[in-house]
């Protein structure tokens, strides 16, 4: 004899990966770290400029000044420039499914990589300008000194990171183009 039992109702314990919650959590993200840079580029709580002469990126008498308030400003900067380059990447993603999928995904890896990279490096030269201000004079000075000395290692994985993060920020715009997730912008061209 064979008996067969009827399936029952099927429940799923988990919600759409991609549902609205999420979606909502990175756009709120990526605005509130979008207005904290912005905010920071505006006020400058690390001061107008950080370097004495065309030859020096530091200076010491600049960075006494303003070590105190530049490193929580300098901190938040970093913080938020990371949270850009992720929620801009999970964003586009997102967004660009079909059409566009590989620019998408190779300006998403751009971006983070170069986010990263930029915050890594900012991060660093924080560090090394409060140390430079908050350390006894003589010292500051040569700690100061040896950065000017060598910009490369100061400087360098920013300077990547920031070019990686705008080459991979076009990508992206293209790939957002071409999926059709942005309206076009057309100047002068009504056939096209």
């Amino acid at each position: 004899m064979t008996t067969t039992t009827a399936p029952g109702p099927q429940t799923t314990d988990h919600a759409d990966p991609g549902g609205p919650g999420r979606v909502r959590l990175v756009a709120a993200t990526l605005a509130a770290s979008s207005v904290v840079l912005a905010v920071l580029v505006v006020t400058h709580p690390w001061g107008e400029r950080l370097d004495s002469s065309a030859d020096d990126v530091l200076s010491y008498d600049a960075l006494v000044e303003t070590h105190d308030r530049a490193w929580p400003a300098m901190l938040a900067d970093v913080l938020a420039f990371g949270l850009v380059a992720v929620c801009l990447a999970i964003g586009v993603a997102h967004l660009v499914r079909v059409r566009g999928r590989t620019a998408a995904t190779a300006g998403a890896a751009l971006v983070v990589l170069g986010g990263l990279l930029s915050a890594m490096g900012s991060f660093a030269f924080t560090t090394v300008t409060y140390f430079a201000g908050a350390l006894p004079e003589e010292a500051g000075r040569e700690l100061v000194a040896t950065a000017n000395d060598d910009v490369a290692h100061l400087l360098a994985v920013e300077m990547a990171g920031f070019l990686l993060f705008t080459v991979g920020s076009l990508v992206l715009a293209t790939a957002l183009v071409r999926a059709r997730a942005v309206p076009r912008l057309v100047v002068g061209c009504t056939s096209c």
